[in-house]
């Protein structure tokens, strides 16, 4: 009985793990996205580009 518990938990730490990294990847790509087309936005979104930054650094852990 014992180690289809530990199978389960190594499962979920897998897909934790890879949830995490996704999340990171995810960031990265916005945060490329906003360096590449910033020039593209009105000086009105520069708050919102400031905001995103912030907040896709304090999400990366």
């Amino acid at each position: 009985m014992q180690k289809p518990l530990e199978i389960d938990d190594n499962r979920e730490k897998c897909t934790r793990a890879g949830f995490i990294c996704k999340r990171r990847i995810f960031y990265f790509l916005v945060e490329i996205f906003i360096e590449n087309y910033k020039e593209l936005f009105s000086l009105s979104s520069f708050c919102f580009y400031d905001f995103l930054r912030v907040f896709s650094l304090t999400i990366r852990d």
